[in-house]
């Protein structure tokens, strides 16, 4: 890839330890459009914590971020998944915003949860009976019969993000770049 000029390359994690190739990444760069993508559940690091216990704390992940971004590179956050009535609250979006543009994020986005059948939806609904039993019925209403919320709910699930995302000034304009 280094020798290739042109290339769209996106880097796609949840781990903060992309940094540790932050100078391949940089020597990529220049001759390519690279965004390097971190995602993560949630900034609150106990809510993260539930809702994924082997995942890196946030503020780890905000690091690498504010690493990534200060070398130049353009970072995009993810929230992910996005849950309503778990992290979806309009206090929540925010201050997952406001963290991705302290960290120097270029962009931020958010994608609702995707419940595959099987094993993993037994998992999810347990939890989610376990630690929000309010929830678990709505969820299993949302879900039925589908992998992904149908599109009314999606939009309205997303709608209050893409506002905030605005306000918090996302996508900003990478310097050089436009």
């Amino acid at each position: 890839l280094a020798d290739a000029e042109g290339l769209e390359i996106a880097v796609l994690t949840a781990s903060p330890l992309v940094v540790c190739d932050l100078d391949l990444l940089a020597a990529l760069d220049p001759g390519c459009s690279l965004t390097v993508e971190l995602s993560l559940p949630a900034v609150d690091p106990e809510l993260a914590r539930s809702l994924a216990p082997s995942a890196p704390p946030p503020a780890d992940l905000l690091a690498a971020a504010a690493e990534l971004a200060a070398e130049g590179l353009a970072v995009r956050l993810r929230l992910r998944p996005l849950m309503p009535g778990i992290n979806a609250a309009e206090g929540s979006l925010a201050g997952f915003l406001a963290a991705a543009a302290g960290a120097g994020a270029l962009d931020a986005a958010a994608s609702p949860l995707v419940l595959p059948f099987g094993a993993p939806r037994r998992r999810f609904l347990a939890w989610l009976a376990a630690t929000r039993p309010d929830l678990a019925d709505p969820y299993r209403r949302l879900y039925r019969l589908r992998t992904r919320l149908p599109a009314a709910e999606r939009e309205a699930l997303t709608q209050p993000f893409r506002r905030l995302h605005l306000a918090h000034g996302f996508p900003r304009a990478r310097p050089g770049r436009g």
